[in-house]
């Protein structure tokens, strides 16, 4: 299975996954810790067959395979349930699922969110998809569950596509989202409106999560003042670059241009920060992000490059020193998330790949700094991968830790990127100005930044980040686990 879908996700659910431990391990035991792996679960009591602590148990030995445990509980049960002390002693990522049918009793909702504040479990309540369409997909004035949440919590904020979205609200801390998406079926693709072969990710600055993200920054920052330097950004998203000015008051969101001053006014000084919104602004016609694909492209990451370089003081290389790389083809997560539409099949994005200068540089990756590392490329060839996988040339994809050695550099410069997939595309550039390159996935890197800087004596550490993570409840929780 790796070898057809090598960066997949893999979701458990249906039945009940739990109801066989020793299948449900055999099936975790052979996914790479490379992908991600959700369970969507009841976490029901069953008598005769599991008990509690057996199914905490498993939780405990595989929390870290397991990305997020998805434990349904409803405001009507329909199965025996475990008690609510015992999700809170889940020892993996989770949280509660709750759908919501229209004659549910609202004025129950803070009564229930209240049974997990003491566990600080998230909550998704969702609507019944069945009844989304596009039309009423952000309809917010005819929405009577999302007037019910508004009255009811305090109000964070929207992000979302043009299949799903997300209403953040809190709750005594307690970060919940009313999620919407529709059946892939609904999805007609027109062109009309002259984005016909383009998608985009609408954004909604989520205020609680950008100043986690400032905070974790913060804290490594201040952790080694004296011993590295630490960078920030906050990058764009293409909907504030890209998408054309006369759509662009169409779409409901946050400024984006704001949202990254915001961000990053919030670091301290012990951070140098790296403002990348006008300079892709200033280069918006030309190919910066792919269209079928929620990523930038080499070309975007190469300015956000040369703005880096302008504030650690170095010089940057020209475009036209690079060796270049072409794979066509490529029909990212905006093709495979929005119905696969005709315009975009018939007008697919290209990679283009730009190779370390120095030709010598090795790159190795792995789980962590202290496991056995496999022999990778910096620019791996995709000309043969499946359409959705050739964004993978880059640093081979979304591995846990990662290092590259440049013996042609000998200015006894090292740096760790701690990064999301947006990062890929970025540490080539980097590989010409430091003898080693530390590569921090902290989606599923299991150690310490912070630590890892000072073993290694590193003179950088680069967050690099883009703004739909910063405003993820999940990614913001897991880069916390790294500090």
């Amino acid at each position: 299975m790796d070898a057809i879908t090598p960066r997949c996700d893999f979701v458990f659910t249906g039945g009940e996954p739990l109801a066989n431990l020793e299948s449900l391990q055999k099936m975790l035991d052979v996914i790479p810790t490379t992908h991600k792996v959700y369970i969507n679960t009841t976490f029901p009591v069953q008598t005769g067959f599991y008990t509690a602590e057996e199914m905490l148990d498993f939780t405990r030995r595989n929390r870290d395979k397991i990305t997020c445990m998805n434990v349904s509980r409803h405001l009507v049960k329909y199965v025996e349930e475990s008690p609510d002390q015992v999700l809170g002693q889940i020892a993996c990522p989770t949280r509660i699922n709750c759908v919501l049918y229209k004659k549910y009793p609202a004025e129950k909702l803070p009564q229930y969110v209240e049974r997990f504040l003491p566990y600080g479990i998230p909550i998704q309540f969702r609507y019944d998809y069945t009844e989304t369409t596009p039309e009423n997909l952000y309809d917010q004035d005819h929405d009577p569950i999302l007037q019910d949440l508004k009255r009811l919590f305090t109000y964070r904020g929207l992000d979302g596509c043009r299949m799903r979205n997300g209403f953040h609200f809190e709750y005594k801390g307690l970060h919940m989202t009313y999620h919407k998406t529709l059946p892939y079926s609904t999805i007609e693709e027109k062109g009309d409106d002259g984005v016909g072969n383009a998608g985009y990710e609408m954004y909604n600055y989520v205020g609680s999560l950008a100043e986690k993200y400032q905070s974790t920054v913060n804290a490594v920052a201040d952790s080694l003042s004296g011993v590295s330097n630490v960078y920030a950004m906050a990058i764009p998203l293409s909907s504030s670059i890209t998408l054309p000015d006369s759509l662009l008051s169409d779409i409901p969101g946050s400024d984006q241009a704001q949202a990254e001053k915001d961000i990053l006014a919030g670091m301290g000084q012990n951070i140098k920060t790296v403002p990348l919104h006008d300079a892709l602004n200033a280069h918006r016609t030309e190919y910066i992000y792919f269209r079928t694909d929620h990523h930038w492209t080499a070309l975007g990451a190469y300015y956000a490059y040369v703005q880096f370089c302008n504030v650690k003081g170095i010089t940057p290389h020209d475009l036209s020193d690079y060796e270049v790389s072409q794979y066509t083809g490529f029909l990212g997560s905006f093709y495979n998330d929005g119905g696969k539409p005709q315009a975009m099949a018939d007008d697919p994005d290209t990679v283009n790949a730009y190779h370390p200068v120095s030709s010598t540089a090795a790159m190795k990756y792995g789980s962590s700094e202290d496991s056995e590392l496999t022999g990778g490329k910096v620019i791996f060839d995709e000309s043969t991968a499946a359409a959705s996988l050739k964004y993978g040339a880059f640093i081979m994809g979304d591995n846990p830790f990662t290092v590259i050695e440049n013996p042609e550099v000998s200015n006894g410069q090292s740096c760790i990127v701690v990064k999301e997939s947006f990062g890929n595309a970025f540490v080539p550039f980097l590989v010409d100005h430091y003898q080693t390159v530390y590569v921090v996935d902290y989606r599923y890197y299991g150690g310490s930044v912070s630590a890892l800087a000072k073993a290694k004596g590193v003179t950088d550490v680069l967050f690099v980040n883009n703004l739909s993570a910063i405003r993820g409840s999940y990614q913001m929780g897991k880069l916390a686990g790294v500090k």
